[in-house]
């Protein structure tokens, strides 16, 4: 996990509802035309949420994901470049 910086936890909780998130999880490595590349996520984005769900650990990316997930579309909240987007 990576530490978020205060003024994205303030961005972040004002745009979630109030919602404290203190890390999100860094993408280290994304396979060439693979999922998450089609999506749209890259190297160096810190995953906060997939379909609502905060994204602390890799237990919570699975949990989201879920057994049934190949195919399924995930609505990603990310922090790149130290700007919040959603995929």
């Amino acid at each position: 996990p990576v530490r978020l910086p205060e003024g994205v936890r303030q961005r972040l909780a004002a745009e979630e509802g109030g919602r404290d998130q203190a890390t999100g999880l860094m993408l280290v490595s994304v396979a060439a035309d693979g999922p998450a590349e089609r999506s749209g996520l890259v190297l160096g984005d810190v995953l906060l949420a997939l379909d609502g769900r905060p994204t602390a650990d890799v237990d919570d990316v699975l949990a989201a994901l879920g057994p049934d997930s190949p195919g399924r579309v995930l609505r990603a909240r990310l922090l790149r470049a130290g700007e919040l987007r959603t995929l």
